[in-house]
């Protein structure tokens, strides 16, 4: 009976993985339920055969990889997100997306990175200095207005009896009470309009509070913006033999392209504001060569959505040029909408 080979401890086998290289994970078994390996994961229950117990270099290594989108497949996402329209779509309708970074996942990556950009990049004081103005001006505006109606009254005799009259609009030191009488008999109503009425007074002596709540909603309303848009679309495209998602996953890759173009150019802004006070040759060419570039990608983010259109529905230049130009207009639209619904929505909460 001593001949006869016993089965090893998988514990002790994985755990000799685990001091050794990981090409040992073929000869050994999995340490969670006891499956011989064949690979680097348990074809049984998914396990991986390396271990979590390693040098911190290597551990950097590899949350770096995840970070960046499984095994830097980053950099085999960004330059056709931007140098070729629709391709990364195309691909992955005709399920070629190994290489790719899922679309959430870039969304998520690209929306983060420019918000994160616009908040450092917005200087909420200039805010404040224009409203100053704006508010030293209407105070003005008031105050001739007053002296106005003072001289008319002293040359006018009053009548003996006054009307009382109601007013939408009350203004008061530069702010505007947008107190409606349509909404009167609803609570509701009545309290919204109060509370924005008195946060945006707030606002326009400190923006501050407003633009970081503004940052923090902006994110949800592009959300649900997206999936309707992407319904639009799908009416428009209606005979084009597309999927719902499919049109989904196509503005999400053109909105991280758009989100790409824009930190680009709020970096070229912070270069161009860093060198300019500097007033060489140097600082002078780079600032040319930024403002060129800056402004041949705003050329091309046009170009790419027309591009990528005809690219991923293969229709005639004429059919993607007219529902191009009407479905940009239609999202001007809900952009502005989802806009003023955010600064509402903000200065609500604020």
């Amino acid at each position: 009976m001593s001949d006869n080979k016993t089965l090893e401890n998988p514990a002790e086998k994985t755990l000799a993985v685990t001091n050794g290289s990981d090409s040992e994970a073929s000869d050994s078994r999995c340490a969670n339920c006891g499956t011989g390996l064949a690979g680097p994961y348990c074809h049984n229950c998914g396990q991986s055969a390396k271990s979590m117990i390693k040098v911190f270099r290597e551990l950097m290594k590899e949350l770096t990889e995840d970070v960046l989108g499984y095994d830097s497949r980053i950099k085999h996402t960004i330059w056709p997100l931007i140098f070729k329209p629709g391709q990364i779509t195309l691909d992955y309708i005709r399920d070629k997306r190994f290489h790719y970074v899922l679309p959430l996942r870039l969304y998520l990556i690209t929306s983060l990175v420019l918000i994160v950009f616009l908040q450092f990049n917005t200087d909420t004081s200039e805010l404040a200095k224009l409203n100053n103005q704006v508010e030293q001006s209407e105070q003005q505006k008031n105050k001739n207005e007053i002296d106005s109606k003072t001289r008319e009254t002293k040359e006018v005799k009053p009548p003996e009896e006054s009307t009382n009259l109601a007013t939408d609009i009350n203004i008061e030191d530069a702010n505007i009470d947008l107190a409606a009488e349509e909404v009167e008999d609803i609570p509701f109503a009545k309290e919204l309009v109060k509370k924005i009425n008195d946060n945006w007074r707030d606002w326009l002596k400190n923006p501050e509070p407003l633009v970081k709540q503004i940052f923090d909603v902006l994110p949800y309303m592009m959300f649900v913006l997206l999936p309707v848009f992407a319904l639009i679309m799908k009416l428009f495209y209606l005979f084009a033999k597309r999927l719902y998602i499919e049109h989904l996953i196509l503005l999400l890759h053109n909105h991280c392209f758009i989100y790409v173009v824009l930190i680009l150019q709020i970096v070229f802004g912070v270069v161009v504001e860093f060198i300019k006070p500097s007033e060489n040759v140097f600082s002078s060419l780079v600032t040319s060569a930024l403002d060129v570039v800056g402004g041949l990608l705003s050329l091309w983010m046009v170009i790419y959505i027309f591009l990528s259109l005809k690219k991923v529905f293969q229709q005639s230049w004429t059919a993607t040029v007219i529902k191009g130009g009407i479905l940009s207009t239609i999202y001007m639209i809900l952009l502005l909408l989802g806009f003023l619904s955010t600064l509402l929505i903000s200065a609500y909460q604020i």
